[in-house]
């Protein structure tokens, strides 16, 4: 069976799990880190999820290229979902970096946390134009 041949609905819907297992296999992968498991563990579960996120892009690009795909969010919905996300995960991380005693952990957290805000401030940069409308 080709993708080609697969409808735009159940293409949004395998869009819609690929990222929820990225999600899921990175949660894995940073409880994995956590707990000192082997870094060859954690790792491979991380370059998992990569793989799985690459496969949701494509899954992306082949919606986008389809006349009869629906985009169930206009851009500006979907760029105040993000910041929600954003406050929810930054808020997951600061109790985590309050919680940890080992301080390159500590840095490392912070690193990222700091990195997430960059990331939606880039992002909010890219399509500020059409907030203003």
């Amino acid at each position: 069976m080709k993708l080609k041949n697969i409808s735009s609905s159940v293409l949004r819907s395998f869009r819609t799990i690929t990222a929820a297992l990225a999600v899921f296999l990175i949660s894995i992968s940073l409880s994995l880190y956590k707990s000192k498991i082997s870094p060859g563990t954690w790792l491979a579960v991380g370059a998992l999820a990569f793989v799985v996120i690459f496969v949701n892009g494509l899954l992306y690009r082949m919606l986008k290229k389809r006349p009869d795909s629906v985009n169930l969010l206009t851009i500006r919905q979907s760029f105040i979902v993000f910041p929600v996300i954003t406050f929810l995960v930054l808020s997951v991380e600061f109790y985590t970096l309050l919680t940890f005693s080992d301080t390159t952990d500590r840095i490392v957290l912070a690193v990222l946390m700091l990195l997430l805000i960059l990331c939606d401030f880039l992002s909010y940069l890219q399509v500020k134009k059409y907030f203003k409308q």
